[in-house]
């Protein structure tokens, strides 16, 4: 496994780019389960129509949505000898899942790819993180229970939870009330 700048718990954060809904948000490792947990967090919030995922290149958002959203693919018996081909999960016909993979050397961006890895008729320009890490910058800005290496930051999670929902509300409420 890969080892992460900092092992402590993450802000997981699930985001509607063109309202600048925060959705819902998990504090947690950067562990399968987690994820898991924030799309089925998220698959409570839709309707019927699945949205575009765009997300970072970290591979558990890949998994969570097929196990949220995936489709369980049966083969067919061959009558041959052996063991009949196991089911797979497939992801379903209207899911689309698009990732923004930075590729740092020494700390410094060196590149920006856009993959697409489900569905069809993504547009290159749909597939954007901007808005999600500017709103981190912004949580890390006025919430200093989220900055590391100060006297406020956070070391009971609980706690962190409840700053965050709060401040989650009031973003949420203040961006709405511009438009």
């Amino acid at each position: 496994m890969k080892n992460y700048e900092d092992d402590g718990p993450w802000m997981w954060v699930a985001f509607v780019p063109g309202c600048r809904l925060i959705l819902d948000f998990i504090i947690g490792p950067r562990k399968q389960y987690v994820a898991d947990k924030l799309v089925e967090l998220i698959d409570k919030h839709l309707s019927d129509k699945i949205p575009l995922f765009v997300t970072d290149g970290l591979n558990f958002y890949r998994e969570a949505l097929l196990k949220q959203f995936g489709v369980l693919k049966e083969f067919p018996r061959t009558g041959k000898r052996g063991r009949p081909k196991k089911p797979k999960l497939v992801p379903s016909e209207d899911l689309r899942y698009a990732q923004v993979v930075k590729t740092r050397v020494n700390g410094v961006l060196e590149k920006v790819e856009k993959k697409i890895i489900f569905g069809e008729d993504i547009e290159q320009s749909e597939i954007s993180t901007t808005l999600l890490e500017r709103q981190n910058l912004t949580f890390r800005q006025d919430n200093n229970r989220v900055s590391r290496k100060t006297i406020g930051f956070s070391k009971v999670k609980e706690w962190l939870e409840y700053q965050m929902s709060s401040i989650a509300r009031i973003l949420t409420s203040v961006e709405g009330m511009e438009d």
